[in-house]
């Protein structure tokens, strides 16, 4: 904005008060200078509170003051009602304000909760025996401990055969979050990986990581939008695929819509916009949009760098450490359409690394092309290649998806070295899905090795279809070649009488003439306590070969453990039956105490009520999840980390002598972190009684009083009524006393609130005695 160019005497001018309104907008009262030309006058800083900061009309100083002259603005038009002293501004829309809309998830206004001292112990202790006599035990531990922001996380499985113990330590890991910058530090065993293209292997040392789950709320994928402007209100009202999915008041200006979806919508869809000003005047723009979840926003990063030393035969021994490895990849959004990626590892002897790209064709699909070379100095000596790229597509019930990977006979990753080289990998498939056709799918799937040992081709056509709301029909039949020739096929039928039951019925025929059938019955075992089972039934044939068995399962989940049976019983072979018991839980130690539960696999929590109450509920998610102990507390085992989670108390389980203060918390505990939820509760004690003065002998009411009396610990405000009478909540245990001073004289009262159990407490009357 220019500086002042003038000045103008106040004298020359009209001074007023008139109503303001913005393009169709009221904005209140201002005071506006009018000349005799009817030229307007508006103070600078009376537009910017109207959120109009870029003026170019000429400026005058009035009485001191900056003002803009409203003729002067190019394009502005302005229109004064005498009669309603109303002045009615039109600027043009560029230079009001820009007002954005964010349609993506919210991040929650709650905090992440500090992690609470104490840890967890998962545990798992199973016994495998046969009919013949054959036992093994099993066992497998989880160590969490919660050392200030850092996580201890410690696990080892354990096995005896015959009479001998094998104890494996699995991973020992330090992990420190920075939820704030979504980073996570890990010191320690972990797992590297280095692209499509490049290895995957287990190794000590430290790693960091950019993870988008660390705040399961922030959307990483981009997102449609759409941008414009309007010189009056309006309304947008956006169509996804012809259905209204969201409608938004704008006022005159700019206007940017972000993030733009559908209850997670993927692949092609038909946005369009509707604006409508007042006048019902519409304009409408449309466009496509492919949603993918491969592609990250403009200027978002995602990355994992790791450094350390390669860890040999994992799951086998504790602590087989080789040579030092580096392991990292990098995504970066270069726009909401271009994804670009870099990856690679290396060792001394070995190095591997290669770009990636994706692209949103939009109206296409996602194309993702990478490439990568390999030197490795200590196996073959010498370099290679490899090569893939992807591509999908959807749209509504149509899709596609193709995929080929190619490698050159020298190239090489670090971890687990195939016994076939692989040469080749590809598919390609196309399917058609709607509830009244169902859906049907065609594929083709080839995989080569150097040499051609294992070389195998497949072509697959499949169909499913539900038939009613409970009922599921699928099958496939596969065209197989690899050392012969032949096909392959499945039938299967599931129905779903109630839920969380399934009966399931299948048959399937090998190229080679096999065949297998199952039937089962299974109760899908609940959240908290209660029973869940299953049955199965198979029979098999392969050439004069036939085997049948059964495999009963059991599972009850108890508060505090997860018992499981189950077992195989062969039928009409000479093999033996093979049976399992196991238990499952967790101890948790938290509020220096120890609890325990089921398995713990993610974050906890402790409910406190203070001061203690015993058999009160306390709900998860409106779910009944524990009752509070004598000493008022209860166990949350199974919170989300990082995730709200609403963890409630029954409010009909507290006594009508207790007030709550709040019954309902949001919690936001840090990876399989302990928190604490305090209840305050307040018992109330209400006491009543009637206030008399006494002075020589007579005594009166003391009426339409107020006063405060003081104990040890606590005040005391009462106020009296007609008579004398008087009632006061919450009041503390006690003695209280003060000096009133009742017109000309002073008097001295003393109460006593007993330690009473009764709601209301009547303290009868009492007699504030006169100080001579």
């Amino acid at each position: 904005m220019a500086a002042p160019e003038d000045s103008l005497n106040p004298n020359q001018l009209i001074e007023i008060v008139l109503k303001v309104s913005l393009n169709g907008v009221p904005q209140g009262d201002f005071l506006v200078y009018m000349s005799d030309e009817r030229a307007f006058f508006l103070a600078v800083r009376d537009l910017a509170q109207m959120r109009v900061t870029k003026v170019t009309g000429r400026t005058f100083t009035i009485a001191g003051e900056t003002y803009t002259s409203l003729k002067s603005i190019p394009g502005a038009a302005v229109e004064f009602n005498e009669k309603t002293l109303t002045l009615n501004m039109q600027l043009p829309p560029e230079i009001l304000p820009r007002e954005s809309f964010d349609f993506g998830a919210r991040l929650p206004a709650t905090p992440i909760q500090p992690r609470a001292p104490g840890g967890f112990l998962n545990y798992q202790v199973g016994r495998t025996f046969t009919q013949e006599g054959l036992d093994t035990y099993n066992g497998a531990s989880e160590l969490g401990v919660n050392l200030g922001e850092l996580l201890l996380l410690d696990n080892h499985s354990y096995t005896t055969h015959s009479g001998q113990t094998h104890a494996i330590r699995l991973q020992t890991q330090l992990i420190y979050d920075q939820p704030e910058e979504l980073r996570r530090w890990t010191f320690g065993d972990s797992v590297a990986f280095s692209g499509e293209l490049g290895s995957a292997f287990n190794f000590a040392g430290i790693g960091v990581s950019k993870l988008y789950q660390i705040n399961p709320y922030i959307i990483k994928s981009p997102q449609a939008g759409f941008s414009g402007t309007v010189a009056l209100p309006s309304t947008v009202d956006v169509y996804m695929n012809g259905a209204r999915v969201q409608s938004q008041s704008i006022a005159p200006g700019a206007f940017n819509l972000q993030n733009l979806n559908y209850q997670g919508a993927i692949g092609l869809s038909n946005l369009e916009f509707v604006i409508r000003d007042p006048f019902g005047r519409e304009q409408r723009v449309s466009f496509p949009y492919f949603f993918s979840e491969q592609l990250l926003a403009k200027g978002l990063h995602e990355y994992s760098y790791n450094l350390g030393a390669i860890r040999n035969n994992y799951g086998v021994k504790s602590n087989d450490y080789g040579s030092a490895a580096v392991s990292a990849f990098h995504r970066y959004g270069v726009n909401d359409f271009f994804t670009l990626g870099l990856s690679g590892d290396a060792t001394v002897d070995h190095i591997n690394f290669g770009p990636q790209a994706s692209y949103n064709t939009v109206k296409a699909g996602i194309i993702t092309a990478g490439i990568a070379a390999s030197r490795d100095n200590e196996g073959t000596g010498r370099s290679g290649f490899a090569g893939s790229i992807n591509h999908s597509f959807l749209y509504g019930p149509f899709s596609t998806q193709f995929f080929a990977r190619r490698f050159t006979e020298d190239y090489s990753v670090l971890g687990f070295t195939p016994l076939d080289q692989p040469k080749f990998q590809g598919s390609a498939g196309i399917s058609y899905g709607s509830g009244y056709t169902g859906s049907i799918s065609l594929g083709y799937a080839v995989q080569t090795v150097f040499g051609g040992a294992t070389d195998q081709h497949s072509t697959t056509l499949g169909y499913s279809r539900t038939l009613s709301s409970n009922l599921l029909i699928f099958a496939n039949v596969s065209r197989i070649v690899d050392t012969s020739t032949g096909y392959a096929s499945f039938l299967g039928i599931s129905y779903f009488p109630a839920s969380g039951l399934l009966a399931n019925a299948s048959h399937v025929k090998t190229k080679d003439g096999a065949t297998a059938s199952q039937l089962e019955y299974s109760k899908t075992p609940p959240i908290g306590e209660g029973i869940g089972y299953r049955v199965l039934a198979q029979r098999s044939e392969s050439g004069s070969s036939v085997n049948e068995s059964i495999s009963p399962f059991v599972q009850y989940n108890a508060r505090s453990a997860i018992l499981i049976a189950q077992g195989t019983q062969f039928v009409n072979t000479s093999s033996s039956g093979v049976y399992q018991l196991s238990i499952a839980g967790a101890a948790a130690y938290i509020g220096n105490d120890v609890y325990f539960s089921r398995p713990i696999n993610d974050s906890f929590a402790l409910v406190n009520i203070d001061p203690p109450l015993s058999g009160v509920r306390v709900l998860k998610s409106s779910a009944e999840i524990g009752v509070t102990n004598a000493g008022g507390t209860a166990f949350v085992p199974d919170l989300g980390s990082y995730q709200v989670n609403d963890v409630a108390i029954q409010s009909k389980d507290i006594p009508l002598d207790y007030a709550v203060t709040k019954s309902a918390q949001k919690i936001r505990p840090p990876l399989r972190a302990g928190v604490v939820a305090r209840f305050d509760i307040m018992r109330v004690r209400a006491i009543t009684g009637r206030l008399q003065i006494r002075s020589d002998d007579s005594t009166r009411p003391l009426e339409n009083y107020e006063f405060v009396l003081t104990g040890k610990a606590a005040t005391l405000r009462l106020s009296t009524i007609r008579g004398g009478d008087f009632y006061a909540e919450n009041a503390a245990p006690g003695r209280y006393s003060a000096e009133l001073h009742v017109e000309d004289k002073t008097c001295r009262l003393e109460l006593t609130v007993p330690d009473s159990h009764e709601i209301v407490t009547d303290l009868g009357e009492l007699f504030c005695e006169t100080v001579h």
